[in-house]
C-alpha cells in the first residue's frame, strides 16, 4: 500500500529530524549575549542617550549644514521670503524685528508698499509730524519729526509715534540738510564721532540725497541723486562710518572717491500735453501731481528697474513703495527730504 509505505519513511526519518531540532537550539543557545554581553549593550545604550541629550543643539547644527548643502540655493531663499511675507502680512513684530526689518535692505523679490500720513494739524504746521504705516492695514512702522530750533533741517525718526528723543530706545536715525535744503545726510542712531565714548558708537551714514539749484525758477520737475553704500552679493552692506566731518559720503563722492557707492537718479518724467504736466507712470499708487513725486532707478542704467518710488495720494497721504537694495529706514529718509522746503529749488 502506497500510504503505508509514505508513514513508514516519515516515522523513520523522526529521529533524524529531531536530533537536527536539537543541533539548531544549541547553536542559537551558543550565539545569544550572556548576561555580561547584555549588561555592556545596556551601558552603551544609555551612553548614546546622554550624548543626545547632552548635544541636541550641535546634531542640529549638523543637520542643517547637510541640508543647506543638498538644497538649491533658490529653495533655501524661499523659507526666508516666506517669512517675510508672514510677518508683513501679520503686521506683528517684535522691537527686534522691527528694528532689523527697517535698517536692513528689504529681502529681494518683495516690494514693501508703505503710506506716510503728513500731520500738520495745531502746533505741527510749522514742524509737521510723518508716520509711516504699511498701506495693507495701515500698520505702524515709524515716525518722523522735524526738530525745531535749528538751524537748517533735522529729522528726528523714531520706532515710536511717541517717543521722539533721540536719547530714547526707540530712536532709530536722523536726516540733516545743509542750509540751501539741497544736501541732505542720512544717519543711523549712532553718535557724534567728536562725542562717541569710543569709535565703535559713531554713528553710521546711510546715504546722502543731493538736489539740483533751480535759483532761474524753471519748470518741471527737480533733478535729484541718491547716493548709497553698496550692498554686496553676499548681502552685507558696506558701512560708512566717518570719523570726522570730512570723511563722509558726500565728501567722498566731491573728491572722486565713489567705490562701494551707488548712485540712484529720478526717473526722467514725460510731458503729457493733455493733462498739462509731467508725467510717471506708477501703476496706481500715485493720484495727484506733485513735485515731490519720483522714482529713482540706477544712474549708470537709465534702463533699469525702478528700485523706489514715493507720490502724493490726498493732501495728507503719500504712497512709498521700496526694493532691494534698499532699506525701509533709507526709503522713509529719502521721502522726508522731498518734503522740506528747499530754498535753492522751489
Amino acid at each position: 500500500d502506497p500510504t503505508r509505505s509514505n508513514l513508514a519513511a516519515q516515522k523513520a526519518d523522526l529521529p533524524e529530524l529531531k536530533k537536527r531540532e536539537h543541533m539548531i537550539k544549541q547553536e542559537l543557545l551558543s550565539d545569544s549575549p550572556s548576561s555580561d554581553e547584555e549588561s555592556q549593550n545596556r551601558s552603551q545604550l544609555n551612553e548614546q542617550r546622554e550624548e543626545v541629550k547632552e548635544a541636541p543643539k550641535e546634531r542640529v547644527k549638523e543637520m542643517k549644514i547637510e541640508l543647506a548643502e543638498e538644497t538649491p540655493k533658490e529653495a533655501q531663499e524661499q523659507p526666508s521670503l516666506q517669512s517675510e511675507r508672514r510677518i508683513l502680512s501679520s503686521g506683528s513684530f517684535t522691537p527686534e524685528e522691527l528694528r532689523a526689518f527697517i535698517t536692513n535692505p528689504v529681502p529681494q523679490k518683495l516690494t514693501v508698499q508703505c503710506t506716510i500720513v503728513r500731520d500738520k494739524a495745531g502746533t505741527a504746521r510749522i514742524f509737521p509730524k510723518y508716520t509711516l504705516h504699511f498701506s495693507d492695514g495701515m500698520q505702524f512702522i515709524l515716525a518722523a519729526k522735524k526738530r525745531p530750533h535749528k538751524m537748517t533741517a533735522n529729522y528726528l525718526i523714531s520706532t515710536s509715534s511717541k517717543e521722539m528723543d533721540r536719547h530714547s530706545p526707540f530712536f532709530v536715525g536722523k536726516l540733516r540738510s545743509n542750509f540751501m535744503g539741497t544736501e541732505f545726510r542720512i544717519y543711523d542712531s549712532g553718535s557724534n564721532p567728536s562725542r562717541a565714548r569710543a569709535p565703535h558708537f559713531a554713528r553710521k551714514e546711510l546715504g546722502i540725497v543731493l538736489y539740483e539749484s533751480n535759483f532761474m525758477g524753471s519748470k518741471g520737475p527737480r533733478k535729484m541723486k541718491a547716493i548709497l553704500p553698496e550692498v554686496l552679493s553676499t548681502g552685507e552692506v558696506c558701512v560708512v562710518q566717518p570719523s570726522n566731518s570730512k570723511d563722509g559720503i558726500l565728501q567722498r563722492v566731491k573728491a572722486g572717491r565713489t567705490e562701494r557707492l551707488v548712485t540712484y537718479t529720478n526717473k526722467s518724467p514725460k510731458w503729457n500735453p493733455e493733462l498739462g504736466a509731467f508725467v510717471l507712470n506708477f501703476h496706481g499708487r500715485v493720484q495727484k501731481p506733485s513735485v515731490k513725486n519720483f522714482q529713482l532707478i540706477e544712474e549708470k542704467d537709465q534702463d533699469s528697474p525702478v528700485f523706489m518710488q514715493f507720490g502724493r495720494v490726498t493732501d495728507t497721504q503719500f504712497n512709498m513703495d521700496v526694493q532691494y537694495p534698499f532699506s525701509v529706514l533709507q526709503a522713509f529718509a529719502i521721502c522726508l527730504s522731498s518734503f522740506d522746503h528747499k530754498l535753492a529749488c522751489e
